[in-house]
Formats: C-alpha cells, sequence, structure tokens
C-alpha cells in the first residue's frame, strides 16, 4: 500500500489466466482514505484470493511446459542414434528476425526428411515460414562431389537440370528428373564432419500464393549442432527481404516423409508461376 496526498492506494497485478485480465486490463487500483479500506473491502480480499491462486497455477504451469519441454528434448536427442551420423529428421522452431520483426509473427517451423528414390538418399525440409511457405532440397557435400562425379562442366549439367522443369510447362505427371546434386553419396547425414550442407529452395508467399519462381538460383546453408544436430543455424533469404540468419532447435522427433518431393519441387518451377499468373489474367 502506498500513501499520497491524504489517500491510500494500492495495486493489484493480474497474472496471466486470471479472468479479470483482459485486453490491456492487466491490474487494478483501488484508493482509500487508509488501509482499513483495504482490508475490510470483501472485494479486495477477494480479488488478493483469486490472484494469490492463478498466480500458483500460473508457477505450476510453467513448471509443467518446462518439464514436458525437457522431456521432449530428451527423447529427441535419443532418437539421433549413436553412430557417427546423425539422424536430423523430425521438426524444428526457427527463430528468423528478418521475417519475425518484419512481419509480428512467430512460430516459424521446418520439418526435415530423409528417404531413398532409386536406391539414392536425398534429405530435404518442408517449411513454414508464415510469409513464406515451401520445401528445401538438400545438396551433397561439396568436396565430395569432384571425387565422386570427377566430371567436368558440372555446373552447366546443373543448371540445363534446373532450367528443364521450366522447358515442359505441361508435364504429365509433373515430375522432372532430380538434378544430380540432391542425391546424397557417400555421405548421407550430417556429422561432426559434415555439419554444413547446402540447400535451395522453392515455395510460395502465403497471401496471394504467387510462387517464387527464382529462389532457386540462390544457395543457402544449414549448419547443424551438438548435441547431435538437434540445433540448427543458418542462412534464409527471399526478394521480401535480404539475406538473414536463422536458429532453430528440434522439438520432435523424425517421422516418414509426408510429401511428394519431386511433385513439391515440380510446383514450385517457372512454369508454374507463369499458368499462375495467366490464370489471374483470364
Amino acid at each position: 500500500m502506498t500513501r499520497q496526498r491524504g489517500l491510500a492506494y494500492s495495486h493489484l497485478a493480474f497474472p496471466t489466466g486470471h479472468p479479470d485480465r483482459a485486453g490491456y486490463h492487466t491490474g487494478l487500483v483501488i484508493i482509500g482514505r487508509n488501509s482499513s479500506d483495504f482490508e475490510n473491502n470483501t472485494r479486495w480480499k477477494e480479488l488478493k484470493a483469486s490472484i494469490k491462486r492463478a498466480t500458483k497455477q500460473e508457477v505450476l504451469a510453467a513448471a509443467q511446459e518446462e518439464e514436458r519441454r525437457k522431456q521432449m528434448a530428451r527423447q529427441v536427442l535419443e532418437m539421433t542414434g549413436k553412430g557417427k551420423e546423425w539422424d536430423v529428421r523430425g521438426k524444428y522452431s526457427i527463430k528468423l528476425p528478418a521475417i519475425e520483426k518484419g512481419w509480428n509473427v512467430s512460430d516459424l517451423t521446418m520439418e526435415i526428411f530423409t528417404e531413398k528414390r532409386s536406391g539414392t538418399p536425398q534429405m530435404f525440409a518442408k517449411f513454414n515460414f508464415l510469409i513464406l511457405k515451401g520445401v528445401m532440397r538438400f545438396e551433397r557435400q561439396k568436396d565430395l562431389t569432384a571425387k565422386k562425379d570427377k566430371k567436368p562442366d558440372s555446373s552447366r549439367k546443373r543448371k540445363r537440370e534446373l532450367n528443364s522443369e521450366d522447358e515442359d510447362e505441361y508435364n504429365r505427371d509433373r515430375r522432372s528428373p532430380t538434378p544430380d546434386e540432391f542425391y546424397l553419396s557417400p555421405v548421407t547425414l550430417p556429422s561432426k564432419q559434415h555439419c554444413t550442407w547446402t540447400y535451395r529452395w522453392r515455395g510460395e508467399e502465403t497471401g496471394e500464393g504467387e510462387i517464387q519462381a527464382r529462389s532457386e538460383h540462390n544457395a543457402y546453408s544449414i549448419t547443424f549442432l551438438d548435441p547431435r544436430g538437434t540445433k540448427i543455424k543458418g542462412t534464409f533469404g527471399s526478394e521480401y527481404f535480404s539475406d538473414d540468419e536463422f536458429t532453430g532447435v528440434k522439438i520432435r522427433p523424425g517421422r516418414d516423409s509426408s510429401i511428394d518431393i519431386s511433385d513439391e519441387w515440380a510446383e514450385g518451377n517457372e512454369a508454374s508461376y507463369d499458368r499462375r499468373c495467366r490464370g489471374r489474367w483470364h
């Protein structure tokens, strides 16, 4: 209680979840002649008691949530395996300042998958950054590419393969040849030795669904960190903001792929962009 100019007043703050907390109303101030006005006020007593109960419930809920997060972190870590390679499949909570501060949003996520196509592993991700969503495809480790291929003009070959999807815009099964760099061999998963991976992405903005037709032309990176790839950091950029760094924490163990990466990748090519544009014009 505080006294000022002959009057006494006291402030009670409503904790989160209190029924009287709404919008900007986060507390209550009562003014009286002296302390007895508060002590003898039934409403004041009821408020103090309800706030005490709500505070205990808030503290308990916070403790339970923290324990749940710790249990999930232990489960996630246990499922990353014990070999040299890390099982990085799973869902990650992402912090990307360029989006979170620029658009005042949160809860960005990314989920990483692995699968074998034609007997060769691939690693890819599905991301939802709220203003942008799409897929990422990880490339084979660069220091091993030359040793494995020993082929000249690999960059020209990649460019032809990336653009081949745009040449046949009415591809019946909406698929295209997977560029060779997306086949991960001999290194198929991150590890301490191979913790940084290059990726390219395709996707669309979530407002009008406009495809980011040329996003794949820029290569970005993700570094998987200890313990065993359950934390990540990387770079991401788009036409809406400059390249920015992001961080992430694994919040859910891996599962089987929920998407067909070939179809998803084909949906993000320049031919699809042109078709959508024509659909808006006609």
